[in-house]
């Protein structure tokens, strides 16, 4: 092969490499998302099942809460950061894809309330306190009219707006924001109001970079089909090298189509993130009439 087509081979490579990482970070915070909400789901269980409510045990439980909110927030300003400079890398830092991932964080944050409460609270774990002021528990009948009744669990972590109020390096405004809905405001809803709004931003990268990303992913495939074509058999090990008037190689790429099948599993498992705060699960058994 030519010089600028082994260049065009390692520049496709090295940028799918980049955009597999985005896609790694997205997929980072999204399992610490699972976390969080699975730790409460199991509190929850808990609460129905076993009678222990000592204050140690209460204490424990916002520990494992604080726990999660933690590694939860700290994904997330990983991914916008990282994410960030990935793309710098790509397009360059004044590309309009970039310009673009900007525009639609800084709307996200005016818009959305879990967005700005969740920036917030990452700061505020970073320099002051942890987050979860309140742990309630919750045992609720859901149709007491009806004779056969079933009782919900939950588990809800809340914030102290009064807290947070006379605290100084909470940002003011965003406090008043959250005195507005009350004492105590629960946690989870803000929580996934920011991971769907960073879902959102997601969905501008991949789209902004779809036509590049299956280009790359094409000069990848491309030398599979040559390989096979000269060899007239498939490679388990395949490679692209520069080649020294001596016969030796300082450069080699190697190739496989593992790249962009991890990528297109991540993408089909991550493909889910509009409309997150509208949803949730349930244990509830949905009984069907005879």
């Amino acid at each position: 092969i030519s010089f600028d087509e082994y260049s065009r081979i390692k520049e496709s490579k090295h940028n799918l490499f980049i955009i597999v990482d985005i896609e790694d970070k997205l997929d980072l915070l999204l399992e610490n998302y699972a976390d969080y909400e699975r730790s409460l789901l199991e509190l929850a269980l808990q609460h129905m099942l076993f009678r222990v409510k000592d204050w140690q045990s209460g204490r424990a439980n916002i520990h494992i809460v604080n726990r999660r909110l933690i590694n939860l927030l700290s994904a997330a300003r990983l991914y916008i950061d990282q994410v960030k400079h990935d793309v710098g890398m790509l397009y360059g830092q004044n590309s309009e894809l970039v310009k673009a991932l900007n525009t639609q964080l800084s709307q996200e944050y005016d818009a959305i309330l879990g967005y700005r409460v969740m920036e917030e609270i990452r700061n505020y774990i970073q320099h002051r306190s942890l987050p979860v002021h309140r742990m309630s528990y919750s045992s609720k009948v859901e149709r007491p009219s009806e004779p056969s009744r079933k009782i919900r669990y939950s588990v809800v972590p809340s914030l102290d707006t009064a807290r947070l109020e006379v605290d100084g390096k909470f940002k003011s405004t965003i406090a008043q924001e959250l005195k507005a809905k009350g004492d105590s405001v629960p946690l989870t809803p803000l929580v996934r109001e920011y991971v769907e709004a960073l879902g959102r931003v997601h969905e501008t990268l991949r789209e902004g970079s779809s036509k590049d990303t299956a280009r790359w992913e094409a000069v990848l495939a491309e030398v599979e089909t040559k390989a096979f074509n000269a060899f007239n058999c498939n490679l388990d090990h395949l490679a692209v090298v520069t080649e020294d008037e001596d016969g030796s190689w300082p450069e080699i790429e190697h190739i496989f189509n593992d790249l962009w099948k991890y990528r297109k599993s991540l993408v089909q498992k991550n493909s889910i993130l509009n409309h997150l705060s509208e949803r949730y699960i349930s244990s509830a058994s949905e009984e069907r009439n005879a």
